[in-house]
């Protein structure tokens, strides 16, 4: 018996050429990552992804058209890594990669869903940023948020309101100091602390999140493979490396996910693939956890960039006279107070992640997390406040071809509402007398410096304090016979 052997039957050059067109032009690959927003941290992960996942498809948004045009003129992130010496290195964007946010376009008037969303705006611009993109946000989108802002969660939540159809929140914390230098270049990053991303689902930190369905539409076998500890990280760089290499030239970038590491197969693309680039130095965290890390966070912001930004002067002279230490110490109690309501229930003995839970926990006691400021106050005793929006020139930063280098502008990503006005807010909500902090936080939005010798006509403790241990706080002047209280904050 003879046995035709039947021709493979391929299709004309024509249908080919069609075919990869269409596959380039698809804007909703399911392995795109978009970034909306284009701050600080946005040019960061733009950087890394860029260096390290050349197939990796990658779009960003631009809410803003003026920044899109500057963009469009030089479409160049520069990224300087300085510790002690300076390294300069870019990345350039093609136009293919920036969109607009214009709810106008055609890209944003499709119906499919936008499965991996990054988001860098800046937290009281990240409502409006996100609403023109609603209806492409669906059950299935993975939405991460670079910014830690806790009052981010509620306000975008409200944008959601079927649970059924809500996305996959995660929220996180870049343990690197990256700072902006707009007077150089508007996309220019500074990388001036070496740091970890901490990246996990959000954890609700109120029964409104929690009704509201954050954790309802997150299945529990979910929830236990991303309280699992991921992969190790030298295992990740060197299976990613290997797969890089094997995949380089091979196929079109919509064709094959860029990681495919069975081990990080329970997380989702988008997190494979920050896991897998070292620039990041990516890890994932369980939600109480790192819910736990953000409030340490947040209380170091609170106090010490607030404190900062209220007296115009750098962190490390906030030890200078008597009177910063005494407005100090009235602040940073009223902090504590809100950290310490704010805590999650603690955990049960034996259970998953026990141990670093509860050295968590240890950390905002009163007394713990008053070493941690101290701490943080001696390893940023050169630094300006985050919010402040001008600071001097850096010795590093400085331009030999200039006379004078003028102050910078300051554009961090740090947002006052977000940290300091979110204290007030909480301690408010919790019956937690916040006095101190409100009139910082009235002075930080005024945009007022205030000088040290007028820290007692704001902020004001009886003398009975010291004798009586209560804490006392009035707005009123104080009485003509007040000496003040000499305060010793380490």
């Amino acid at each position: 018996m003879k046995f035709r052997i039947r021709p493979l039957i391929r299709p004309d050059v024509k249908t080919l050429n069609s075919i990869r067109k269409a596959t380039k032009e698809s804007e909703w690959s399911p392995y795109r990552i978009y970034i909306l927003g284009i701050g600080n941290l946005g040019q960061y992960v733009a950087y890394s992804l860029k260096k390290h996942h050349l197939k990796s498809p990658l779009r960003i948004i631009i809410p803003s058209t003026k920044v899109l045009k500057k963009f469009q003129d030089k479409p160049r992130i520069e990224y300087t890594h300085y510790d002690g010496w300076t390294k300069t290195e870019s990345r350039d964007i093609s136009s293919q990669e920036l969109l607009s946010a214009d709810p106008k376009m055609k890209q944003l008037r499709e119906k499919q869903n936008m499965i991996n969303l990054i988001v860098s705006t800046h937290p009281s611009k990240t409502k409006d940023a996100i609403g023109p993109l609603v209806h492409l946000l669906g059950k299935e989108s993975e939405v991460l948020f670079l910014h830690q802002g806790f009052s981010i969660v509620d306000e975008v939540l409200k944008l959601f309101p079927d649970p059924d159809k809500r996305p996959r929140f995660w929220t996180s914390l870049c343990r690197a100091h990256i700072t902006s230098t707009p007077a150089k270049n508007p996309f220019s990053i500074l990388h001036e602390k070496p740091g970890a991303l901490e990246v996990g689902l959000i954890y609700p930190n109120d029964s409104k999140a929690d009704a509201a369905g954050v954790t309802t539409e997150i299945e529990g076998d979910r929830i236990n493979q991303v309280d699992e500890q991921p992969p190790n990280q030298e295992q990740q760089d060197t299976e990613s490396d290997e797969q890089q290499e094997e995949d380089q030239g091979a196929k079109d970038e919509d064709d094959i996910p860029p990681i495919s590491d069975t081990k990080q197969s329970k997380y989702p693309h988008m997190i494979r693939t920050l896991l897998s680039t070292p620039t990041l130095e990516t890890k994932v965290m369980p939600p109480k956890l790192l819910y736990l890390h953000q409030l340490e966070k947040l209380a170091v912001q609170a106090v010490l960039h607030g404190a900062a930004g209220m007296f115009g002067c750098t962190i490390g002279q906030l030890r200078a006279t008597a009177e910063r230490q005494r407005v100090l110490k009235l602040i940073f109690q009223e902090v504590a107070q809100v950290i310490q309501a704010l805590l999650p229930p603690a955990p049960k003995a034996g259970a998953r992640e026990w141990t670093r839970l509860s050295n968590a926990r240890r950390r905002l006691e009163p007394k713990a997390l008053h070493a941690v400021i101290s701490d943080e106050m001696a390893k940023q005793e050169n630094n300006w406040s985050l919010l402040q929006k001008w600071r001097p020139v850096k010795p590093h930063e400085r331009d030999p071809s200039l006379k004078k280098n003028y102050p910078t502008e300051m554009n961090n990503g740090l947002s006052l509402e977000a940290v300091n006005g979110y204290i007030v807010k909480k301690g408010k909500e919790l019956g937690i007398d916040v006095v101190n902090n409100e009139m910082m936080l009235e002075l930080l939005r005024s945009g007022r410096t205030l000088r040290y010798k007028q820290a007692d006509r704001h902020f004001y403790v009886r003398k009975d304090w010291v004798k009586t241990g209560k804490l006392e706080t009035s707005l009123d002047m104080p009485p003509k016979d007040w000496k003040g209280v000499q305060w010793s904050w380490g």
